[in-house]
């Protein structure tokens, strides 16, 4: 019986040796594949941001990250997919940022400037590669598009918060005024990556002064007065 025992004993630590083992292989392939893959990335934005995305193969990202185009195709199905997992990772870090500094009791503008620097500094760091990846975006604007989603949901919750706070009108459409802010912030961006706008200073000053303009309405007669756009809209069958 005490031999039976100490058999299962010694059975059951050799099991756990081996799972250990297996989990450390694992691991250290999961790691190994990681590193690839951001060798594969490094490599092809410094590229694009140096060259542009249209002078770029894929074989020059796999011969400056020193892998072969196999293990390239096993992360990214076309070279265009390394500069979408470049974005939503800056996107991500934005929005987490974002998230952490995040204070219902802040200004509504203050919660717009706040947005605007996390996205300035995670994804428009390198001006180059942010007009690549602009043009990118243009040309699946209008397109159902995930990161589009995201900006749009952090500005509806800055949005919903002030109509809490009623710093603005309650009866706001939200996702209407998101989408109103997001366009004004996409075209002052757009003014500073093609140099009508010169410093990232001033871009956010823009932005500042351009939905400062939609808090406080343009007319002089709108106090006290809303009215629903839509119902001022005429019919066209």
């Amino acid at each position: 019986m005490e031999d039976r025992k100490r058999l299962l004993k010694e059975r059951q630590k050799k099991f756990g040796r081996m799972r250990q083992v297996q989990g450390n292989k694992a691991n250290q392939i999961l790691k190994e594949k990681e590193r690839k893959k951001s060798r594969i990335m490094k490599a092809a934005i410094d590229l694009f941001s140096r060259h542009g995305l249209a002078n770029i193969a894929v074989e020059d990202i796999t011969l400056k990250a020193n892998i072969g185009k196999g293990t390239f195709y096993s992360f990214f199905k076309k070279k265009e997919d390394v500069l979408g997992s470049y974005l939503n990772i800056g996107l991500n870090k934005s929005i987490e940022e974002f998230e952490q500094q995040f204070s219902p009791a802040t200004p509504f503008l203050s919660q717009i400037r706040l947005l605007a620097v996390s996205f300035m500094k995670h994804l428009f760091a390198d001006k180059d590669l942010a007009i690549i990846m602009f043009k990118e975006r243009f040309i699946a604007w209008g397109k159902e598009n995930e990161n589009e989603a995201t900006v749009e949901r952090a500005l509806e919750k800055i949005i919903e918060n002030a109509k809490n706070k009623h710093e603005i009108d309650p009866r706001m459409d939200t996702k209407f005024m998101a989408q109103m802010v997001h366009g004004i912030c996409t075209m002052y961006i757009t003014f500073w990556l093609n140099g009508a706008i010169q410093s990232k200073t001033m871009l956010l000053s823009q932005i500042n002064r351009a939905v400062t303009i939609i808090m406080n309405g343009a007319s002089s007669q709108h106090e006290g007065n809303y009215v629903n756009p839509d119902t001022s809209l005429p019919s066209f069958g």
